[in-house]
C-alpha cells in the first residue's frame, strides 16, 4: 500500500511539474491604427451582435480541413467572447469616431441613437488558410427603419498553430470591421 501511496504521488508530481497542462487565457484587445473619422456627435448602437452558436464555449477553436473543428483545452478565451467581441468592436468605432457617443445594444431609451448597426457574424476562426471574419450586417436609422444591408468577408495571415498570433489577427479583423462600419455611417 505505501508503494502504490508512493507511485501515485509520484506521478501527480510529474503530472504537475510537466507544464503541458497549463492553460493560455486570451482577450480581443481594441485596434486603435484605424482612421480617424472626426464625427463626435453622431450617435452610434452598436447591436444586436450575433456570433456563431460554435462560439459560445471557452476554448479558442481552429478549424481543421473543410468541416473538423478542434478544441484544445489549453487555449481558452478569458471571458465570454460574445460580450469581448462586442466590446472591442464598440471602442474601435468610438476610436474611429472620435466619440464617446457610441453605446451596445440596448440602449436607454429605443430610438435614442442616430444610427444602429445589428450585426450577424457567421464565421470567426482561423483555419489553414488564415483566420477569417464574415458578418451580415444591417444598418437602422433613428426611427429603425433599414437604410442598407450587406455582407462583410475579411481574412488575416495566422500560423494556426500559434494562438497568441490567432488572436492578434481577429483582433486586427475586429478593428477592419470596424472600419468598415465606420465607412456605412
Amino acid at each position: 500500500m505505501t508503494r502504490l501511496l508512493l507511485l501515485v504521488t509520484l506521478l501527480l508530481a510529474g503530472c504537475a511539474s510537466s507544464g503541458g497542462s497549463a492553460v493560455s487565457y486570451y482577450l480581443l484587445t481594441p485596434d486603435m491604427s484605424g482612421n480617424v473619422v472626426s464625427r463626435p456627435d453622431l450617435r452610434v448602437g452598436i447591436g444586436p451582435v450575433e456570433l456563431p452558436e460554435y462560439l459560445s464555449r471557452p476554448q479558442v477553436l481552429v478549424q481543421v480541413g473543410s468541416s473538423r473543428v478542434l478544441a484544445d483545452k489549453r487555449h481558452r478565451w478569458a471571458g465570454p467572447l460574445q460580450k469581448n467581441f462586442t466590446d472591442v468592436l464598440t471602442s474601435n468605432i468610438g476610436y474611429r469616431l472620435g466619440s464617446a457617443n457610441v453605446v451596445i445594444y440596448p440602449w436607454e431609451s429605443p430610438r435614442s441613437v442616430d444610427r444602429q448597426v445589428v450585426l450577424k457574424v457567421t464565421r470567426f476562426i482561423a483555419s489553414d488558410d488564415g483566420v477569417h471574419l464574415e458578418a451580415r450586417w444591417r444598418l437602422l436609422d433613428r426611427k429603425g427603419t433599414q437604410r442598407k444591408s450587406g455582407t462583410i468577408a475579411l481574412a488575416d495571415a495566422a500560423d494556426i498553430e500559434d494562438y497568441d498570433a490567432i488572436v492578434t489577427a481577429m483582433s486586427r479583423l475586429t478593428g477592419r470591421l470596424a472600419d468598415r462600419v465606420v465607412q456605412l455611417l
